[in-house]
């Protein structure tokens, strides 16, 4: 089974290989490639480049540079650590490589930390002068230098072996000269936190804006029995003090590790979680808001003074650049990377005039949710040249290499393949109407993967010359030429793409770019939308073999079915957030599922004995309610919401019926609505749970042909004055049952009086006529700033005693508006509130709990009371 999928593959990239070379054409026009060394994350066995999708783990790791301090080691070989190899020492240098992100804090050194938890290697690394120096770091350390072109033991690009092993609490009291620092001599002093997998494994220390280092240094400083535990002698630490080298505005000054340590209350080192936070605070403010006032930049910036530093110290050979991945990244060969300075085709993503256009597009495309979009414009403010070449494994040849040993990578060259879907049948379709995918038997056309030059893709992409020049230039029959120009012109663009919200930063940026690139000029072809999802948990967990919550497509199928699964996956949650499969919701659909279709059975075996005739109360409020229904559901799917379209197409939908048979309980239901109930819900709940919809649609309703060819519901245009009225029934009912409820221990409520306003007062009527003319002003829609407005204004009627009442009116009234449109700001009541409530006032009762409901005007003489009417009154 392996080698035939490779056979597959390998048949595949055949035909696809002519295609991407290409497309590489195009990118390449105008020049958008570019030959350089550069440093990137790469295997060191294979000496590939590992990016985002050829790594088994560190998907979009950058290198991290640093730079590598020369602390020297005073009378090395006289020390009793390095006496031993004297010998190999010689007339070297021996050399502690502080590696730090921060050069312009080197003046502030106190001492340097070093591990005693692990053994420290020798190496002699060639400065660029020539120079040679015993370097004590790391083995990790070693290799990633060795791949900078960095001679470590004369060695480049490999595996350099250690001179000597130094173990690390042999290191502690090694007396050094640190370049820039205000004390001649400074000591190494141990601290447990120091990794073995992150920089040389020897740190500087800064206790001045460095929380860590203040907190291991002060408790150094003020503990001599500690001290003297750890093996430390007093003249190691207590001559030093702390170097004020930065001044922060504000509290921080020029003390800002001390501060920061004091403001979190943190007492030990083990105290990681607000260390953590004390770093991020100290660092953040001290880069972009702190001044110099220590070194040779006093006066300087911080962000200023570090690149001026960084110059000096590589310029002097004090110091070397270093890289190393921002963690761990392992290639598909199991191997651990390093950053390497290679030969490598970088594409110019960001170059000004390609990146307009792209950032154009953009904002024109449907993204959906505002996360998606601001992925993207996050992206296209940082993505630039992009490693797009390798010499190793399966691929197309780089056009634009000369040296025919590069091959396109494997994120580069799939960005466009949807491009190749159009046309695949040409070259995969055999003669009997199957498809071929391993070559055991030719396509039906005779095309084989030679005659695909860039002649023919740019006839079928762009209609660049003729199918008779393609014809004769390959021997490709023209007609065959000019339907594979056809298929592309229909299926293109790429009206939806959906992909994973990790590949914004990658793929989805290149992929906009590359058909920029291609298309320059035809935006038509450029893709239409993208959509975005997060990854999947199962019961709020991540999904894991390990905790045994690992569910398999199929293994969901056969347990819950396929609409069940459906059900469960739209519900798990829509926008860019991780969708979180829950197990009880699908087993839940079965019993709902079964319930949907019992119902429609019953409703559609009874629908003769369903009223006929006019519409009551209950029969238009319905009817309107499965119009709004309709129309959210429809809106709903096409913004790809899923979850909200199962809770209008089936949560609402079945909850609105459930109310209206209630309502019609006394009368009956009206037939025409019961069969547009069972059609509207069948076909709504299509999308989501297909083969139980199909089985309602033809085996329970009768209906011809498949549900998946009838039309979606189309939906009247919505009464505002019968959402009016849904919404007084409900407040009224409810506010009754409250009412009863409340007064229930003092006595029994057997009658209500419901008082209603026939009018708008006079304050609410110029309400009204406030928001007519802003409404109309701004072409039938309110502005954000409404309000202020409306208070700018400062017309009479709004006076201090009504503004609360009228803010809430207003704002009650141009959601509305903004919903249903300007019957909404009609100054005529869009129903009669007491005509309703008295044509419905058994209902009423019978709903809220009581015996009699009496319906008053506002103005009748029994109303001994009135308060200001609520927004609802409207």
């Amino acid at each position: 089974e392996s080698f035939l999928f490779l056979c597959r593959v390998f048949f595949f990239v055949m035909y696809f290989s002519p295609l991407i070379f290409f497309f590489f054409l195009m990118i390449r026009r105008p020049p958008r490639s570019t030959l350089s060394s550069s440093s990137a994350a790469s295997d060191v066995y294979k000496r590939q480049v590992s990016t985002q999708s050829t790594g088994a783990s560190g998907e979009g790791v950058q290198p991290q540079e640093y730079t590598l301090v020369k602390l020297k080691v005073k009378g090395a070989k006289d020390h009793p650590v390095f006496a031993p190899f004297a010998a190999i020492i010689g007339d070297m240098d021996v050399i502690l490589p502080g590696a730090t992100l921060r050069t312009e804090t080197v003046i502030g050194q106190t001492n340097c930390w070093v591990s005693s938890e692990f053994a420290y290697k020798a190496y002699v690394v060639s400065t660029p002068s020539g120079k040679k120096e015993v370097f004590i770091m790391t083995a990790r350390a070693a290799r990633n230098l060795c791949f900078q072109g960095i001679p470590v033991n004369d060695v480049l690009n490999g595996e350099p072996e250690p001179l000597f092993e130094i173990e690390g609490s042999q290191m502690v009291g090694l007396p050094l000269s640190a370049p820039y620092c205000k004390y001649d001599t400074i000591y190494t002093l141990p601290m447990a936190s120091i990794s073995e997998t992150k920089g040389t494994g020897i740190v500087m220390s800064v206790p001045s804006d460095s929380c860590d280092d203040y907190v291991n240094f002060t408790t150094l400083l003020a503990k001599p029995a500690y001290r003297e535990k750890l093996g430390i002698k007093d003249e190691w630490v207590t001559p030093f003090e702390v170097i004020p080298i930065i001044e922060i505005p504000g509290e921080l000054g020029r003390d800002a590790a001390k501060v920061t340590v004091e403001k979190l209350g943190i007492t030990s080192a083990k105290d990681t979680a607000k260390l953590e936070e004390a770093k991020k605070i100290v660092y953040q403010a001290g880069f972009y808001q702190g001044v110099m006032i220590a070194g040779p930049f006093a006066g300087c910036k911080v962000a200023e003074a570090k690149v001026k530093m960084m110059k000096e110290m590589t310029d002097n050979e004090i110091g070397l650049r270093y890289f190393e991945p921002t963690k761990e990244v392992i290639s598909r060969s199991g191997d651990e990377c390093v950053v390497a300075l290679c030969d490598q085709w970088f594409i110019e993503y960001g170059k000004e005039d390609w990146k307009k256009s792209v950032t154009e597009h953009v904002e024109q495309m449907d993204m959906y949710f505002p996360g998606i979009r601001n992925g993207f414009e996050e992206t296209l403010n940082w993505l630039s040249d992009w490693p797009c070449s390798r010499t190793f494994g399966l691929g197309t040849t780089l056009p634009c290499d000369a040296s025919n040993s590069m091959i396109i990578d494997s994120l580069s060259d799939s960005t466009i393949y949807m491009a190749y879907y159009t046309v695949a049948h040409f070259f995969h379709g055999t003669a009997d109407g199957n498809s071929c995918l391993d070559a055991s038997a030719p396509n039906q056309y005779g095309i084989k993967p030679d005659m695909m030059t860039s002649l023919v893709w740019n006839y079928i992409m762009h209609g660049t010359g003729s199918a008779e020049e393609c014809n004769k230039a390959t021997g490709i029959s023209a007609e065959v030429v000019e339907k594979m120009r056809t298929e592309f012109s229909y299926w293109y663009p790429v009206d939806l793409r959906v992909s994973a919200k990790d590949l914004i930063q990658n793929h989805l940026t290149m992929f906009l770019y590359n058909h920029a690139a291609i298309w320059p000029a035809n935006k038509e072809l450029w893709p239409k939308s993208i959509y975005c999802n997060g990854h999947i948990q199962v019961n709020n967990e991540k999904m894991s073999k390990s905790k045994g919550n690992f569910i398999m497509l199929r293994q969901a199928v056969n347990t819950y079915g396929a609409d069940c699964t459906r059900i469960a996956c739209a519900d798990a949650g829509d926008s860019m957030d991780d969708a979180n499969f829950v197990s009880k919701t699908a087993e839940d659909f079965i019993m709902r599922l079964t319930t949907l279709v019992d119902q429609c059975k019953e409703l559609t075996t009874k629908v003769a004995e369903y009223r006929t005739g006019e519409f009551t109360i209950f029969d238009k409020i319905f009817a309107n309610t499965v119009n709004a229904i309709v129309d959210a559901t429809s809106s709903h799917y096409a913004k790809m919401s899923f979850r909200m379209a199962l809770g209008s197409a089936y949560h609402e939908l079945t909850k609105e019926f459930n109310q209206y048979k209630l309502a019609c309980e006394s009368n009956n239901m009206h037939a025409d609505l019961v069969r547009r109930y069972t059609t509207t819900i069948t076909l709504l709940m299509q999308p989501l749970a297909p083969h139980v919809s199909e089985h309602i649609w033809t085996e329970v309703l009768g209906e011809k042909g498949s549900v998946v060819n009838a039309p979606f519901p189309t939906a009247d245009p919505i009464e505002y004055s019968m959402h009016v009225a849904s919404r007084v029934i409900a407040d009224v009912c409810k506010e009754i049952r409250i009412q009863a409820q409340k007064n229930a221990k003092k006595r029994n409520v057997d009658e209500i009086c419901v008082y209603v306003a026939t009018t708008f007062l006079p304050w609410q009527m110029s309400a009204l006529e406030t928001l007519k003319r802003i409404y109309a002003a701004n072409g039938n829609s309110f502005p954000a700033d409404t309000t202020k407005q409306v208070q700018a204004a400062k017309e009479s009627w709004l006076t201090k005693e009504v503004m609360p009442d009228a803010m809430a009116f207003m704002a009650f009234i141009r959601q509305n508006a903004e919903k249903y449109g300007e019957d909404a700001i009609g100054s005529t009541p869009s129903i009669d509130d007491a005509d309703l409530l008295s044509s419905i006032a058994e209902y009423v009762a019978k709903t809220s709990g009581v015996q009699k409901v009496h319906v008053l005007t506002r103005e009748d003489e029994t109303c001994l009371l009135y308060t200001s009417p609520s927004p609802r009154d409207s």
